[in-house]
């Protein structure tokens, strides 16, 4: 079988790992992931499912921030006071205020604190509340405080210097982490990804254009603009390079794209990274990787380039009117639920798995490796082998027609 691929809302647990329940809304999957996450990703993650949050729950309306004044400082809620909170907003925001002061010696006059309110669940379950306390452009804090026990905890200091974009924070092994972020992109009709260091590139459908990155070592740089109606995004690794697998949270770049706004073209040139796109709707796209991954899901586009040389691509539920994915040296291809016009796809070594897929025209060719011709194909197919075995497990379906080849190997049925 063919795995689903399962996106959605993260929720952060009080231990400071993630528990993210993925909730795929057309198929209605859901499992639990479990990765490490700062609060500031949290935030844009879930200002981008925002309306995915109205569309469950329609009666819940959007409300101005509430701010309350403490002292000399401002706290700000973000999102909707909470019902079933034990510890108030002010009790959260003076303990974790106390602890902060206490363990770095901070002022924190003339400051703002902004403050949310969540429930995490995965392997355990529970409410916190959320902060980031902002005392200027070169300085921040982020924490959280358990309701109902009130325990401060995974308190992070970040710093930049004047003008630049970055904010950093370092480990307790003296590691440094960069990590950048963009609540509020003007709309752009192009976008252009070029990574050589390795991220996992995330992009998911959101309300808005946002931008959230993060990432290990002070050898790596990330940067972006938008220019010329696109976004540009760009990367300097300076002798820094890392394979990134599905479950990095540290070394990733995340991109909200408004599901209402079409891109014209779309170029991810990302080297040793995994791609997971999610929900975009595009006239060209270009997706480049050496040894990396690529994952589509949802996604709407009318011609589709994919060079994979030793990674492994894999689309789920999506459009496309033209694929092409002939520059696979290895690795493998996977494909259901997809609906194209024509599709050429070709690899040296490696395996290519088609199933639950209409396509009018569709060439396949393998060098050294198998094909799989599953369930539910429509169209017409034309598979070659020259070293492999081509299995069809619907031969004799009235919906589509095959062209089958095999040099060395076997057919079966």
């Amino acid at each position: 079988m063919i795995g689903g691929i399962v996106l959605g809302v993260f929720c952060i647990g009080t231990t400071g790992m993630i528990y993210a329940t993925y909730q795929d809304r057309k198929h209605q999957e859901s499992q639990v992931i479990e990765s490490a996450m700062p609060t500031g990703a949290k935030k844009l993650i879930d200002e981008a499912n925002e309306s995915v949050d109205k569309a469950n729950k329609p009666e819940q309306l959007a409300v101005d921030k509430e701010r309350i004044e403490l002292g000399s400082y401002e706290v700000i809620l973000e999102g909707e006071q909470p019902t079933d909170a034990t510890i108030s907003m002010e009790q959260a925001t003076q303990k974790a205020l106390e602890e902060i002061s206490k363990t770095t010696g901070e002022d924190f006059t003339n400051a703002k604190i902004y403050m949310s309110y969540y429930h995490y669940s995965g392997i355990t379950s529970g409410k916190v509340w959320e902060g980031i306390v902002d005392i200027g452009d070169t300085k921040k804090f982020t924490f959280e405080v358990s309701d109902p026990s009130g325990k401060v905890g995974n308190i992070r200091t970040y710093y930049r210097e004047v003008g630049e974009k970055a904010w950093c924070r370092q480990l307790e092994d003296g590691t440094i982490i960069k990590m950048l972020e963009e609540k509020s992109f003007p709309s752009f009709t192009n976008l252009e990804v070029n990574l050589e260091g390795g991220m996992k590139v995330d992009i998911f459908p959101g309300d808005k254009y946002m931008l959230f990155a993060e990432w290990k070592g002070e050898k790596y740089e990330l940067d972006y603009e938008v220019a010329d109606n696109t976004l540009y995004v760009k990367d300097e690794n300076n002798g820094w390079n890392n394979v990134v697998k599905n479950d990095d949270s540290i070394n990733r770049l995340i991109l909200w794209i408004p599901e209402t706004g079409r891109l014209e073209n779309v170029t991810i040139n990302n080297n040793t990274g995994y791609n997971n796109i999610s929900s975009i709707n595009a006239h060209q796209m270009n997706l480049i990787s050496d040894s990396g991954t690529t994952v589509f899901t949802e996604v709407n586009a009318d011609e589709v380039n994919i060079t994979c040389h030793t990674g492994s691509v894999d689309i789920e539920s999506s459009k496309m009117k033209n694929l092409i994915a002939k520059d696979m040296s290895s690795g493998s291809f996977v494909m259901q639920q997809c609906e194209l016009e024509q599709a050429d796809i070709a690899a040296e070594t490696g395996n290519v798995e088609i199933e639950k897929t209409k396509c009018d025209n569709m060439n396949i060719e393998v060098s050294v490796g198998n094909i799989a011709l599953g369930k539910e194909l429509k169209g017409e197919i034309t598979a070659k082998t020259h070293i492999g075995n081509i299995s069809i497990e619907e031969k004799d379906s009235a919906e589509c027609v095959y062209h089958i080849s095999v040099e060395l190997g076997n057919t079966t049925e």
